[in-house]
């Protein structure tokens, strides 16, 4: 069995196939930190304050730039219940504080005493679901982030007859008892937000007509009740048996980013982008009357209190990684790493009768492991790589690089979480970006034609994708240059000789071997099919099915061996379609039987592939199914629209021109399927990619990304 570090591995993967098949929330192979729980006001909330009666309840056109999928889940939405609970929830509420007080004018909100009764009631849940021992060993493993004061402060200033100090310790002693009710309740990795440099909002900024030197008072009362609460973490870190309280200078981190605003990227350091009045759009909350800024990666404010996407992300990376001018003890990344444990202690717990049933013991050995196993895997998952193939549904930029029609301009990439658009043709991230993300990598693939796509870059993956390309090299032939799939493996073969020469053969074909490879490509070939009337229908599919078998058959022999393929949508639904053919519900039924019968023999190679080639999966993704499931259940998802361009200029569905700067875009992308005549939108892209990751045999065969990234 080799190391002891090979033999817990071994046991961990086994583990982890029993955990499966009990139906146990096995967590050996994802980050050391079983749940994340979130405590906080507004800065943090994610949607408690839709269901009580309060103030302070964001309207749209905030819900845009807080579009929360997947992250813990809000206490009091109704179906906040379940296995759900066992991955984290959000107890945060605007306008709350740690003193019961702050808030008052809002109405309803829930303070920090009664976030922690709620957490109190999750604790019971998971002890009811999983019992006692395990649910201890979830909970202290699980992250807590607590960014709560802010209020308190603000507030303060208002307090009449206020002494400073006094008041400052009245909050810190109250958070103080608090913070020792959630360790009693079993948190033991705690990070704590300081309070912002509050004086700096466009808020106060326009209430007190300060300008640039923003109120003094009030920093000062931040300043003291941030020292006093980083000695209080201290105290508690050093007196609360195994438990690491993490001080994070969330003062220190805004001011850096407002005095260097420009350095940063940023235009505005002290104006709300959602703005209705005031010099600095501070007198008024974010409302569906207020105007905002075309470009909010260039304001440091969304609106007079709270902090833009852009701004949030530098923040994070701060206090994620930051040194000890921003963090303490050590940076947040840290509290995932832990000491080794010994095998004969694993043995212990799993024989131990004290331990409860074998299902809590495997949840118990599992979170020892995940400790332990963390800082030995390089990646979430068994992959070393990612590289995509395809055209304009997973194309990350290359058609920058070339002379060609299908170069996608502003307003494509609106929401991007990077900052910029980089050449997806959607709102935001393609489908091959959050399955690149569910993996385990930080960074999406760069585009193979990108002149910084050098050095060790490469090692972590490549995108070799066109918007306009096809399996057949005629296809696409109107938008003037495109890197057709036989060009992309060409330019494979060259990434794979750099590779070689920087870490030798041996080495490279390792990390290719264990890569995982990710293909979007052939709607092209259907949609302009269509027009090639020489041909009849199964000779021109067979066609495209014989130079992709061809295609992937290169590919295997340089080395590729874990391929999921999606097959070709429901072209007929896209707006383009729907529009030049005028033809309503009904569609194209022609596309449609072309994009089928393509499926179906697509399916029957890959799966030929997988039992001719040694060593090699082909996962078939039925991105034909999941589109047609998503259209026709579209309300069930949430989309409000399911046959109209959200970004668009003429036709009945916005589908006669594509995505352009003169083009309109609806307010609210997460209603919309469609972002443009062609592509669909993030929202739409994040369902389609769950599916495809953990999706069962309707859509994945013959098993699914998540597996194949495992396998």
């Amino acid at each position: 069995m080799g190391t002891i570090w090979n033999k817990l591995m071994t046991i961990c993967l086994v583990i982890e196939i029993i955990g499966n098949h009990l139906r146990v929330p096995t967590i050996c192979f994802a980050h050391n930190i079983t749940a994340f729980f979130v405590f906080g006001d507004s800065l943090v909330e994610v949607g408690n304050n839709n269901y009580i009666n309060t103030l302070a309840k964001p309207v749209f056109p905030n819900e845009e730039e807080l579009g929360f999928k997947d992250y813990a889940p809000p206490f009091l939405a109704p179906n906040t219940n379940g296995d759900m609970i066992l991955k984290g929830v959000n107890y945060a509420s605007s306008g709350s504080g740690i003193l019961q007080s702050s808030g008052l004018i809002f109405g309803g909100r829930i303070c920090m005493d009664k976030q922690v009764d709620y957490f109190a009631k999750t604790r019971q849940d998971i002890i009811s679901r999983i019992g006692a021992p395990a649910a201890q060993a979830l909970l202290r493993n699980s992250l807590y982030f607590v960014m709560i004061g802010s209020n308190d402060i603000i507030f303060g200033e208002y307090s009449l007859a206020l002494d400073f100090n006094h008041y400052v310790d009245g909050v810190v002693s109250k958070f103080k008892s608090q913070l020792t009710t959630l360790y009693n309740l079993d948190a033991r990795k705690i990070v704590v937000l300081s309070s912002l440099k509050v004086g700096f909002m466009p808020f106060e900024i326009d209430i007190h007509f300060c300008a640039q030197d923003c109120v003094s008072s009030l920093n000062k009362l931040a300043k003291l009740y941030s020292s006093k609460l980083k000695s209080l973490l201290e105290d508690l870190t050093k007196n609360l048996s195994g438990s690491t309280f993490v001080y994070a200078d969330y003062y220190a981190v805004t001011e850096d980013l407002i005095n260097n605003y420009r350095s940063y990227g940023f235009e505005k350091a002290n104006h709300a982008c959602c703005e209705l009045i005031g010099r600095h759009g501070g007198l008024f909350p974010c409302l569906p009357v207020c105007r905002i800024c075309p470009d909010r990666t260039k304001y440091v404010f969304w609106d007079p209190f709270h902090l833009t996407e852009s701004a949030n992300l530098i923040l994070a990376k701060q206090l994620l990684d930051g040194g000890l001018e921003y963090v303490s003890p050590f940076f947040i990344k840290s509290l995932r790493k832990q000491s080794k444990t010994h095998l004969s202690f694993l043995l212990f717990l799993f024989f131990s009768p004290q331990m409860g049933t074998i299902r809590n013991k495997l949840i118990i050995i599992c979170s020892i492991l995940s400790h332990i196993l963390a800082k030995h895997i390089g990646l979430a998952y068994n992959i070393s790589a990612f590289f995509v193939f395809g055209d304009s549904l997973v194309d990350g930029g290359n058609n920058y690089y070339i002379d060609t029609l299908a170069k996608p301009e502003y307003p494509n990439g609106i929401d991007f979480p990077k900052g910029i658009p980089s050449g997806r043709y959607t709102n935001s991230r393609t489908i091959a970006d959050i399955v690149e993300e569910e993996i385990g990598f930080i960074d999406y693939a760069p585009p193979f034609l990108a002149p910084n796509t050098t050095g060790d870059m490469i090692l972590k993956g490549v995108n070799y994708a066109s918007s306009g390309a096809g399996i057949l090299q005629a296809t696409g032939a109107f938008f003037g240059e495109r890197i057709n799939m036989d060009k992309q493996v060409d330019y494979f073969a060259k990434t794979r000789e750099d590779i070689i020469s920087r870490i030798g053969a041996t080495a490279a074909q390792a990390l290719l071997r264990n890569s995982l490879y990710f293909l979007g490509i052939g709607a092209n070939d259907i949609l302009f099919g269509e027009l090639r009337s020489v041909l009849g229908t199964n000779d021109y599919v067979d066609e495209i099915i014989s130079n992709f078998k061809s295609q992937l058959t290169r590919l295997y022999n340089l080395d590729a061996r874990k391929i999921a393929v999606l097959n070709a949508p429901k072209v007929g639904l896209i707006p383009f379609e729907r529009d030049v053919h005028l033809c309503g519900q009904a569609c194209v039924s022609l596309l449609n039987r072309m994009a089928m019968l393509y499926n179906s023999k697509l399916k029957n190679l890959l799966e030929d592939l997988t039992e001719n080639l040694p060593g090699s999966t082909f996962a078939y993704i039925d991105y034909y199914a999941l589109t047609e499931d998503i259209i026709n259940n579209y309300r069930s998802y949430g989309f409000e629209n399911d046959d109209h361009a959200c970004c668009e200029v003429i036709g009945a569905h916005g589908g006669l021109i594509p995505c352009i700067s003169s083009s309109r875009v609806c307010p609210d992308r997460s209603k919309y399927i469609f972002w443009d005549p062609f592509h669909p939108t993030d929202s739409a892209v994040v369902i389609g990619a769950k599916y495809a990751l953990d999706g069962g045999l309707e859509y994945v065969s013959p098993i699914n990304i998540r597996q194949l990234a495992n396998s």
